[in-house]
């Protein structure tokens, strides 16, 4: 009996790229809502600020306001008026409470 098997190794690395490029766009934009979620929040201009680094295709997320480092790491006094969970580190929150559900959801991408 003779087996023939052909790979398209080309084939193979352009569909994992695509899908690696899909679970990417998939994962910031889940990491960035849920981040938010621990975000602070005054006039709603931090949380809106990392909808832009979410569209691109870099490897970060960045909260782009000229405070946002400072709210992150040296203000730990944050108003809940009008976000009750709102904290320093707001990713950090985030991925102790939601890193299972993040792996969960690019291995989706990746298995179909």
């Amino acid at each position: 009996m003779k087996v023939e098997v052909k790979f398209n190794a080309g084939g193979v690395k352009k569909r994992l790229h695509g899908l690696g490029r899909r679970a990417q766009f998939i994962l910031k934009q889940n990491v960035a809502k849920d981040s938010n979620f621990y975000c602070p929040q005054d006039v709603g201009s931090l949380q809106t600020s990392v909808i832009p680094s979410t569209t691109t295709n870099s490897d970060w997320i960045e909260w782009n306001e000229q405070y946002a480092r400072k709210q992150y790491y040296d203000f730990p006094n944050k108003s809940k008026d009008k976000n009750p969970n709102a904290s320093m580190k707001w990713f950090e929150r985030a991925k102790a409470a939601k890193k299972d559900a993040w792996k969960r959801l690019v291995d989706a991408v990746y298995n179909g």
